[in-house]
């Protein structure tokens, strides 16, 4: 047999096995691409369940959620609520009710107050993994444990605790003087939301911290007292026992507070305040030289709480190695760094 003829024989032989091993290969197999960084895997959605993207703290959130997204060749569609509804778990938990209807791989969802355990059983049963950024109340974890429906793959947060330490640090740090020249004992308030594990996480930080630096020094050690309390009314109850440093757990008891100790100056002078998160009138505080004086606050990354989030849920679907419990590092924010801030997308007028 001439070589010739022999390597046509060849080449047909080759191109045959070539085309049996594509046989019986799914047409709808996701197509990938490896590259140095990722897999990126293209026909698939994660939806974003969250706050009304004008307000900074979820538009901040929704662009590292979109980035995550976007890296690993996911599109994102985000499902808002208006500025009027935040506090309203009902229309939350409806729009997540909508996206049972839909194609998409994955949710991520920013839950407010209770009532999510019959929607979650849902995502569940559709076979849907759920990333959470902060977690549903204890109460729904135990309603989906118990009906062995938990549809939560992980959960990305803010460390309140220490989020609440970094406030002990700056609040001790402005008023050690006070406390070791005071001739009464020195009373610092905790103002904090009501049956909110989030705050109790924050209280328990700054209470702690502030303990162990004020313990730590003889010149204020045994020379203050830390009284946490729930709700606005509790800052009247605080300024009658003569309380002279108050940290707020919560933007939007800061607001109100605001709006009290504005409205009469004398009353509350003197305290020194401290808070969580910003907003227009924490930062006018900020600013403000008369009456009470707030010198910061610590505020959340958004961005990385959104980008941490959907990037598990990625993992989730492709099913790699996941992070079930992730927290995301405050920062503390105050007349020295408040630009910055503002530029870094961590602090917002609104």
């Amino acid at each position: 047999m001439s070589i010739r003829k022999m390597l046509s024989i060849i080449m047909v032989v080759v191109m045959c096995l070539g085309l049996l091993s594509g046989c019986g290969e799914d047409k709808n197999t996701q197509t990938t691409t490896t590259t140095t960084e990722t897999t990126v895997e293209t026909g698939k959605t994660i939806t974003l369940v969250s706050g009304d993207e004008n307000i900074g703290f979820y538009m901040n959130l929704k662009k590292g959620a979109e980035d995550a997204a976007k890296k690993y060749g996911f599109t994102l569609e985000y499902i808002g609520i208006e500025d009027t509804e935040q506090s309203d778990a009902q229309t939350h938990i409806s729009k997540l009710q909508t996206v049972l209807d839909s194609d998409t791989s994955g949710v991520v969802v920013t839950p407010m107050s209770k009532g999510y355990s019959d929607v979650f059983s849902s995502f569940y049963d559709k076979g849907i993994p759920v990333v959470q950024v902060d977690s549903i109340d204890d109460d729904d974890v135990e309603a989906l444990e118990s009906r062995n429906k938990n549809p939560i793959v992980a959960t990305v947060l803010t460390d309140y605790k220490e989020a609440g330490a970094i406030c002990a640090e700056k609040l001790f740090e402005a008023v050690k003087g006070d406390v070791k020249n005071s001739q009464n004992t020195f009373v610092i308030g905790v103002i904090e939301r009501d049956d909110e594990d989030a705050d109790k996480q924050k209280s328990s930080g700054f209470v702690e911290k502030f303990s162990e630096l004020a313990d730590a020094d003889e010149s204020t050690k045994g020379k203050y007292r830390i009284e946490a309390e729930d709700g606005m009314d509790s800052l009247e109850e605080l300024r009658r026992d003569d309380v002279r440093a108050v940290f707020i757990t919560h933007p939007e008891l800061a607001d109100k507070i605001s709006d009290t100790v504005f409205a009469d100056k004398e009353k509350y002078k003197g305290i020194v305040f401290c808070g969580f998160d910003s907003g227009a009138k924490q930062l006018n505080w900020l600013g403000n030289e008369e009456g009470s004086r707030f010198i910061g606050g610590v505020a959340q990354d958004s961005y990385n709480l959104g980008y941490n989030a959907v990037e598990q849920c990625i993992f989730s679907i492709q099913n790699k190695e996941l992070k079930p419990y992730i927290e995301i590092q405050a920062h503390w924010y105050d007349k020295t760094n408040v630009d910055k801030m503002k530029q870094d997308n961590l602090i917002f007028e609104k």
